[in-house]
C-alpha cells in the first residue's frame, strides 16, 4: 500500500479506493523507491447494456474484464501480466427483495456492503498495469469475458458472488497502448445484449391485470424492479404459481434472475411482508420457483415477482404461469352422473384433468378462461374439485361442489298422510311423495337421495319392489312412490335425507278373504284430451293374489268407453281394461267390481283440467352441454295443475318452438364496458306440439344437425294458458384428441374437426 498527494492506492490489481476529502499534506520522500501511480497505467469505464439506438443503456454488472499485457517479441496477449476488475465491483451485490426480505436470519441488512449510487453499477478499474520491459509505454488487450467458474464460489471476491449472472452479448476486444502513468477512461457497449424493455408489470400500489391464459413473460428491468400483478382468489382454493427464469434466447436458465414470489393482501400497506412467499429455484424444472399456496380468505390480492438480490436489468426475463380454479358452476349438482360444470379460472386449458373424490372428470371442452366437466356419480355429500395441468401445476376448489342433499336441507311432506286402510298387497290410494329444499326452504334441490323405508318393514315402495328405496328429487326436488303394504297393521313410513332430516307418514294394512285394490285410482286428464288410459286391479284374499277371478268394469259417470267389460285376474292377481277418452268434457268415474256377485269393487277416478291450469316444469336434461362428439340426451318435462302439490296432467298438448344458433364468442372487454353482442346466426327453427303421456311427461330431443359443428339450441315450450318455459342446452367443440365413448362419437368428432376449416373454432364460452 502506497500513500501519495492525499490519496491511498491498493497495490493489487483492479482495486481503487477514493481519495479522502481535505487531505493536503505533503507527499513523504520515498528514498530509494518508486512511486505506483507514475510508474503504472491505469484503464477504468462502464460497461452498459446497448440500447435500440446503440448506444449505452442500463449499466452491466458482473462482467470480467481483464487486460492482457502484449508480449513485444511474439506479439500476443501474454498471461504474465494482467489485471482483473468485475464490473460494478463497488455497487451493491445482494440487497434484498420485497418478498423474502431485506435482511438475513441474524438482522443484518443485505445491502449492508457496496454502494447505492448507480453510477457504479457498471463501473470497472484496471488499476496498476505493469512495464515490463523497462520502456515508458506497452500496448495491453482489455476483453470483457464472463466471471472465471472457479471465482463465482461463494467465498471468491465480485458482486454476484452469491450466484453469477452471465453477461449478455459480447464486447470486441480493443488493444491500448499506455505510457507510465496514463488513466485512461474506455466504456464498453454489449453487442448483442437484452434491449431494455417497459415494465411488464405494474406497482405496489397499482398492480397489472393477469392475463385470462394465465401465461406471459415478464421482465425485471431495470434495476430493482419488481412485478406486481392483482389477483381475485375465493377462501378455500389453492394456487401454484409458477416464475422460470428465461435467458436472451427465452431458455430456463440458472445463470440470470433468480425469481421469488409472494402474495399479499389487496389492502397491505407498502413495505409490509407478503403473507406467504418462497424462494428462488425450489421447482424441479430448470430456473423454475413454484408457489403452491392456499387462500383462507376471499378478496383482492398482490402477486409479486423479485430478483432474490433485489437486482434487474434487461437480461432479466422470465416466464409466469397461473394455475388456479375459482368457481364452479352449478355448485350444487345431481347425484346422477352427466351433471355438466363450469369451471372458471386462470390458466385452464384443454390438457387439465379433474378429480371429483378421486374419481375422474371428463373435459367435455375446454377454453381461455375455462374448461366443462362431466359430473361422474356419486353420492350425496360436499367434495373437492381437484384441477391439475400436464405440468405438475394443481388448483384445488375445496368443499366447492355440493351432490344431492346437504347438511341444512329440508324435507317437506307433500301426499301420502291420508290413506284409508289399504287391502295387504295392493297399492294404497295415494303415494307418499316429498320435496327436498335447500336451507332458505324456498330452492328445490334437483337430485339428492331420499331413502324411504317403514317400521316395521311391512311395505313395498312399488317404485323399487323392495321394502327399502333409496329415489333421486327430479328438477323440482320431488321424489315419491306408490306403497304396497305386505301384512296387516299400522306402519310408519320414513322419507329421510339424513339422520336429521326427516318426514313419517303412516299406512294401514288389512285383508279379508276377499279384497280387490285399484292401481293408481286417480288420473288428471286435460280438457279435451283424448287418451286410452288401463284401469288395473289386483285381486287378493288373505294377502295372496287370487288368479282366475271375473272382474267387471263400467263407467259410472262421464262420457267415456271400455276396450271391454270384463277381465280375469293373472297369476299374481292383476286384471286390466283400457278407459277409452276422446275430447274429454267432464269428471269420469269407473267401477272395477269382482264377479260373481259384483262384490267387492273398487272405483276410479278421472279429473278434468282445464288448459288455465295447465303447467310445464322441468324433469331433466334442461342444462346440458356436450361436445362435437357427443349426442343429446332427450329433455324431459312434466305437465301438471295449479294444484299443491301438483298432480301430472295426461294428454295435454305442448307447444315447443325451437331454434338452433351458431355458437358465437361473446365480445371481449378491453376495459369498461364491454360492447354489445353480435346478432346470432339462426341456423334452423322449428315448432311441433306434443302430448304429455303417463305421468304427464313430455320427451323432447334437441335438433342440431351436425354438419353446424358447436351450436346452441334455445327452446321455449308451453301448455294451455300457463307460462312458457325457456330453457337451452350448448354443444361446444371437442378438446383436441378427445375420445368418444363409441365409434360414433370418434367419427363425429374427425369429422368437426375438418370442419373447422371452414367454421372458426371459439375461444370462449357464451356469457352467463
Amino acid at each position: 500500500m502506497r500513500e501519495r498527494g492525499g490519496r491511498v492506492e491498493d497495490g493489487r490489481p483492479g482495486r481503487h479506493l477514493p481519495a479522502v476529502p481535505g487531505d493536503q499534506r505533503e507527499p513523504r520522500q520515498l528514498f530509494g523507491k518508486q512511486v505506483f501511480r507514475d510508474n503504472t497505467a491505469r484503464v477504468q469505464g462502464n460497461v452498459y447494456f446497448r440500447a435500440r439506438n446503440g448506444l449505452a443503456a442500463q449499466p452491466m454488472q458482473g462482467v470480467r474484464l481483464v487486460a492482457r499485457w502484449i508480449d513485444t517479441a511474439s506479439g500476443l496477449p501474454s498471461r504474465r501480466y494482467g489485471a482483473v476488475s468485475v464490473s460494478g465491483f463497488l455497487f451493491r451485490g445482494n440487497a434484498g427483495n420485497p418478498a423474502t426480505g431485506f435482511t438475513t436470519i441474524s438482522g443484518e441488512r443485505y445491502d449492508r456492503f457496496g454502494s447505492d449510487d448507480p453510477v457504479w453499477e457498471g463501473y470497472f478499474d484496471l488499476a496498476g498495469l505493469e512495464f515490463p520491459d523497462g520502456g515508458e509505454s506497452a500496448q495491453y488487450q482489455i476483453t470483457a469475458e464472463a466471471v472465471e467458474p472457479l471465482c463465482a464460489e461463494p467465498t471468491s471476491v465480485g458482486p454476484y458472488r452469491d450466484g453469477q449472472v452471465t453477461p449478455s452479448g459480447t464486447a470486441a476486444a480493443f488493444t491500448v497502448t499506455l505510457r507510465k502513468g496514463d488513466d485512461l477512461t474506455h466504456d464498453f457497449i454489449m453487442s448483442g445484449s437484452s434491449l431494455p424493455t417497459g415494465e411488464s408489470g405494474g406497482t405496489f400500489s397499482a398492480p397489472a391485470r393477469l392475463p385470462a391464459g394465465g401465461n406471459w413473460t415478464g421482465w425485471l428491468s431495470p434495476y430493482g424492479n419488481v412485478d406486481y400483478y392483482s389477483l381475485a382468489a375465493r377462501a378455500n382454493r389453492t394456487i401454484t404459481v409458477k416464475v422460470t427464469a428465461l435467458n436472451e434466447s427465452g431458455k430456463a436458465t440458472q445463470s440470470k434472475a433468480r425469481p421469488v414470489v409472494g402474495i399479499w393482501q389487496g389492502n397491505a400497506a407498502a413495505g409490509s411482508l407478503p403473507d406467504v412467499s418462497v424462494t428462488y429455484f425450489n421447482g424441479a424444472e430448470t430456473g423454475a420457483t413454484v408457489m403452491n399456496a392456499q387462500f383462507l380468505t376471499g378478496g383482492n390480492f398482490k402477486l409479486g415477482i423479485a430478483d432474490f438480490r433485489g437486482d434487474g436489468r434487461p437480461d432479466f426475463r422470465y416466464r409466469g404461469r397461473i394455475f388456479y380454479g375459482d368457481s364452479v358452476a352449478p355448485a350444487r349438482v345431481a347425484t346422477q352422473a352427466g351433471a355438466a360444470l363450469t369451471v372458471r379460472g386462470i390458466g385452464l386449458d384443454a390438457a387439465t384433468t379433474a378429480k371429483i373424490n378421486g374419481s375422474d372428470t371428463a373435459v367435455v371442452a375446454a377454453y381461455s378462461d375455462r374448461i366443462v366437466l362431466s359430473a361422474p356419480n356419486l353420492a350425496d355429500g360436499v367434495y373437492n374439485l381437484d384441477l391439475q395441468a400436464p405440468d405438475g401445476a394443481s388448483s384445488s376448489l375445496i368443499n366447492a361442489l355440493t351432490y344431492g342433499a346437504a347438511a341444512g336441507d329440508q324435507i317437506v311432506l307433500l301426499q301420502g298422510a291420508g290413506n284409508p286402510a289399504t287391502p295387504v298387497g295392493g297399492e294404497a290410494s295415494n303415494p307418499i311423495r316429498v320435496r327436498v329444499l335447500q336451507a332458505d326452504g324456498i330452492t328445490p334441490v334437483a337430485g339428492a337421495t331420499v331413502n324411504f323405508s317403514a317400521s316395521p318393514a311391512q311395505v313395498l315402495f312399488s317404485s323399487c319392489g323392495a321394502k327399502t328405496c333409496a329415489i333421486l328429487t327430479d328438477e323440482q326436488g320431488e321424489a315419491g312412490s306408490r306403497m304396497v303394504p305386505a301384512a296387516s297393521g299400522t306402519f310408519t313410513v320414513t322419507a329421510a335425507i339424513s339422520p336429521s332430516a326427516y318426514v313419517h307418514a303412516t299406512l294401514t294394512g288389512a285383508s279379508s278373504a276377499l279384497d280387490i285394490a285399484a292401481m293408481s285410482p286417480s288420473a288428471w286428464v286435460a280438457e279435451a284430451g283424448s287418451a286410452s288410459l288401463p284401469l288395473t286391479v289386483r285381486v287378493l284374499s288373505i294377502g295372496q293374489p287370487v288368479a282366475g277371478r271375473s272382474v267387471r268394469y263400467q263407467v259410472t259417470q262421464g262420457s267415456a268407453s271400455l276396450s271391454s267389460n270384463t277381465a280375469l285376474s293373472d297369476a299374481a292377481g292383476y286384471a286390466t281394461v283400457n278407459l277409452i277418452l276422446t275430447s274429454l268434457a267432464a269428471e269420469v268415474h269407473a267401477s272395477a267390481c269382482v264377479m260373481p256377485g259384483a262384490t267387492p269393487c273398487s272405483n276410479f277416478y278421472i279429473y278434468k283440467v282445464p288448459a288455465s291450469q295447465l303447467r310445464v316444469q322441468a324433469v331433466s336434461g334442461e342444462q346440458q352441454i356436450i361436445n362435437t362428439a357427443q349426442s343429446f340426451l332427450a329433455l324431459r318435462l312434466q305437465v301438471t295443475d295449479s294444484a299443491s302439490p301438483p298432480n301430472p296432467v295426461q294428454a295435454a298438448p305442448v307447444t315447443v318452438l325451437s331454434a338452433v344458433l351458431r355458437w358465437q364468442a361473446p365480445p371481449v372487454s378491453t376495459g369498461g364496458n364491454p360492447p354489445p353482442p353480435t346478432a346470432p346466426v339462426v341456423l334452423s327453427s322449428a315448432q311441433s306440439v306434443l302430448y304429455s303421456g303417463s305421468s304427464g311427461l313430455v320427451s323432447i330431443l334437441p335438433a342440431a344437425a351436425d354438419r353446424f359443428g358447436a351450436v346452441v339450441v334455445r327452446m321455449i315450450a308451453w301448455a294451455g294458458s300457463g307460462l312458457p318455459l325457456q330453457f337451452e342446452v350448448q354443444r361446444l367443440w371437442a378438446p383436441p384428441g378427445w375420445v368418444g365413448s363409441s365409434q360414433a362419437e370418434n367419427a363425429a368428432a374427425l369429422y368437426q374437426r375438418r370442419q373447422r376449416r371452414f367454421i372458426s373454432s371459439p375461444r370462449y364460452l357464451p356469457t352467463d
